[in-house]
């Protein structure tokens, strides 16, 4: 069972939806429906795909996935930031 809620984020309204996740409540952010664009208002190229390509393309991606493990993704800005803070609080440009 999940809850869905709004709260101000940066002054902006955020929708998102409440659920339980292992012992704790997550927020997960959802978007409104006008945040989201129409597949009608893209104007993409119409393609004829050989069906060998598309065996081959589904192969490779077959062959390249693996389970994901979010642990091996880092937020680097954030460490690049803070050593930029660090260094101007040392007197340093």
């Amino acid at each position: 069972m999940a809850g869905v809620g709004t709260f101000v984020m940066r002054n902006k309204e955020v929708l998102g939806i409440l659920r339980p996740y292992d012992n704790v409540i997550l927020f997960q952010r959802i978007r409104y429906d006008e945040e989201i664009r129409k597949t009608s208002d893209l104007s993409v190229p119409k393609r004829a795909v050989k069906p060998a390509e598309l065996k081959m393309a589904v192969t490779l991606i077959e062959q390249l996935s693996e389970k994901f493990d979010i642990s091996a993704y880092k937020n680097t800005y954030s460490e690049k930031l803070m050593k930029v803070i660090e260094a101007k609080a040392k007197g340093k440009k």
